[in-house]
């Protein structure tokens, strides 16, 4: 072999080496093999923010929500009420009414008067408690936090007992 096909074949192999190191090898164009610390950090923290306001959003949500279902609970509880002093009117009438002559009227009559006394209302451990707590002065606050429940129905059980 001559020295110039010596010298021909080692250009084509280094060729061949620089194109492969270029394809396969680290980027050279400026730009790094890695992102800096500073910008993975950056981007966590704005992933990070953007859960933290999308759960504020959902908080809110729910409150709104539980305000709406507290309203609505109040507006049934008036309507029982009412309902129930409708029903109790209803039998003081049935109850001094004239026996109408029909069979049966005088038994009729006999079950809708009430044999005893109506039973006190009771209430569950947990109940007595927000209604103790209430008593030796904390706030609603205090007491959803010390029994860990929402304020809306820490509200609502006292709103309740009230009646």
């Amino acid at each position: 072999m001559d020295i110039i096909q010596v010298l021909l074949i080692t250009g084509v192999v280094a060729g061949l080496v620089i194109v492969i190191l270029s394809f396969f090898g680290p980027k050279r164009n400026g730009i790094p093999d890695k992102p800096p610390l500073d910008m993975i950090l950056d981007k966590r923290l704005e992933v990070m923010d953007t859960t933290i306001s999308e759960a504020d959003n959902i908080i809110t949500e729910l409150n709104g929500m539980s305000q709406n279902v507290i309203n609505e609970m109040d507006q049934k509880y008036t309507e029982l009420l009412f309902l129930y002093n409708l029903i109790d009117e209803k039998k003081k009438a049935i109850e001094t009414a004239p026996i109408i002559a029909f069979p049966g009227a005088m038994q009729l009559k006999q079950e809708l008067k009430p044999d005893h006394k109506p039973k006190p209302k009771t209430l569950n451990p947990r109940s007595a408690r927000i209604l103790e707590l209430s008593r030796s002065g904390m706030s609603v606050a205090q007491i959803a936090k010390e029994l860990d429940m929402g304020q809306g129905e820490v509200s609502l059980i006292m709103s309740m007992s009230k009646d």
